[in-house]
């Protein structure tokens, strides 16, 4: 394979979700959302790693007409873009209150999902948006 058509994994290690505070975990309403949310992140961690691992033992060398790897390929991409994302939300709103911590969970949720018609995806994703929906708000 040339140096050109490398299909090795991002650099960098995935970083720790972010720990939630004392009061956001004090508030019982909250703690569907942050179980939710840290078991998407969970998810999204792992299937990074093996999507990376994936790509790193595909088989050699590739042919043009390989349609797999493409899809492979993507698949990772929208994993850490994901994952990213989720590393956003928690790294923007420093409040867990507020607006736009709430916002930056349902902007994740609006994005593709990193497999399609994955069912443990669906399933945690299902559940964080019903977490979210029935939130009112500190209590």
């Amino acid at each position: 394979m040339s140096p050109s058509r490398s299909i090795s994994e991002p650099s960098g290690e995935p970083e720790a979700p972010m720990k939630v505070s004392a009061p956001a975990r004090a508030d019982p309403s909250l703690g569907p959302i942050i179980d939710c949310w840290s078991e998407l992140e969970r998810y999204l961690e792992r299937r990074s790693r093996e999507l990376n691992a994936e790509v790193r033992g595909y088989p050699t060398p590739i042919a043009h007409c390989d349609d797999q790897l493409p899809k492979l390929l993507e698949q990772r991409a929208r994993a850490n873009e994901q994952l990213q994302l989720a590393r956003a939300a928690d790294a923007a709103a420093p409040s867990i209150w507020s607006d736009p911590w709430l916002e930056a969970r349902r902007q994740v949720l609006t994005s593709p999902m990193v497999i399609e018609d994955d069912e443990t995806e669906s399933a945690i994703r299902a559940r964080l948006q019903a977490a979210l929906s029935g939130w009112r708000g500190p209590t």
